[in-house]
């Protein structure tokens, strides 16, 4: 319950006496009545001004009640105002795993900018198979955007390849990717399309504040984005999120070097540093966070449909890694975070995968001010 004070102004007391009585309606199983008040109190005082345990009470009454878009607008936005719930996240994507797709209507197109800049995708790999499994899926997820794919094959190190790249293309927007990429959505395009078009480097997971030698150093709630990979057992995938704060979140610092799209003039005024980072560590990261102290305008884009098919590998040239990129930014010497996790979903196929993206962009465009009536 909430404690209406003699401190708080008239409409904290009306939304406290109001929250408190939908508690009442809740306990006795009247749920209807428990969301009126609860609707009522929210649209008092709005979604962002509103204490928070309001939208999480109405999450929750509307969640018994099946009400699935109120119940997830609420959800959502009260994640946003408190990202340390891990507790309520994790169960938001639960909720939003079993709610029907026919329940949600898709969210407003990602109208992009015309005219499209010239692309070019860069692909670092050894694997001939691999490189033209991911050939294929860039390809047909860019369509009829004009690109050309550059192979980086005998590159010994990430810096290495985008530098084989980067010299060998003179488009705009240059993406960099791994060579076991696949793209799950059908409007990938598009998406990347208006992700660039007012950013200088966008990526599919991030943080918003680099404190240590890695992204998940800063832990929660600076770290955002969204990817799947595949299952551990049993075949299938993992959808995974790191938060609900999207479909994308600007001013980032950080970002995994799975998927990133850089302007091609900035990523030459950026520049490399292979001989320090010589391998396939932290060249992501120490690129972003300079590209992000440079000024650049660094972007996480959660709704590019990524399918990773591997989870990364923590060695001794990790380690390595790691302890270069701490020598060369003695500065971040946060202790790591303890809360650095990915909510999870498993999701058997693809097409499985491209839902549940559609339905995460439905719930995004969701307001609860609109919602609950």
């Amino acid at each position: 319950m909430l404690p209406p004070t003699p401190e708080t102004n008239a409409d904290a007391r009306a939304v406290a006496m109001l929250h408190n009585q939908a508690v009442a309606e809740f306990r006795a199983g009247r749920l209807p009545a428990a969301r009126t008040h609860l609707v009522r109190a929210t649209r008092l005082v709005g979604s962002a001004a509103v204490d928070v345990r309001v939208l999480k009470s109405l999450w929750q009454c509307c969640l018994h009640q099946e009400d699935w878009t109120t119940a997830l607008a609420a959800g959502i936005a009260a994640s946003r105002r408190d990202p340390l719930d891990f507790a309520l996240a994790d169960r938001l994507l639960k909720a939003l795993h079993a709610c029907p797709a026919s329940l949600l209507t898709p969210g407003p197109p990602a109208l992009p900018a015309q005219p499209r800049p010239s692309l070019a995708v860069v692909i670092v790999s050894r694997d001939d198979a691999r490189f033209a499994v991911a050939a294929r899926e860039f390809g047909a997820a860019l369509g009829a955007w004009p690109h050309e794919i550059i192979r980086a094959k005998g590159a010994a190190s990430m810096y290495e390849g985008y530098a084989h790249g980067l010299q060998r293309t003179r488009a705009d927007v240059v993406v960099f990717a791994h060579d076991d990429v696949g793209i799950a959505i059908p409007d990938f395009a598009v998406r990347l399309h208006a992700s660039i078009a007012d950013a200088d480097l966008v990526g599919v997971a991030g943080t918003t504040r680099v404190s240590g030698p890695s992204l998940a150093c800063s832990g929660h709630p600076w770290l955002h984005g969204a990817i799947t990979h595949p299952a551990p057992v049993d075949g299938g995938f993992e959808f995974a999120l790191w938060s609900f704060a999207g479909p994308r979140a600007d001013s980032a610092q950080g970002l995994d070097g799975v998927f990133l799209c850089v302007r091609r003039a900035l990523a030459h005024a950026v520049g490399f540093d292979p001989a320090r980072f010589d391998g396939f560590h932290f060249y992501d990261l120490d690129f972003s966070y300079r590209a992000w102290r440079d000024g650049l305008r660094v972007r996480i884009a959660a709704d590019l449909g990524l399918i990773h098919a591997s989870r990364g590998r923590v060695d001794a040239r990790y380690h390595a890694a790691a302890a270069a990129f701490a020598a060369k930014f003695p500065d971040l010497d946060a202790p790591a975070a303890t809360a650095a996790h990915w909510y999870t979903v498993p999701v058997p196929t693809r097409a499985a995968v491209a839902q549940m993206h559609a339905k995460l962009a439905a719930a995004w465009a969701l307001d609860v001010d609109r919602v609950a009536d």
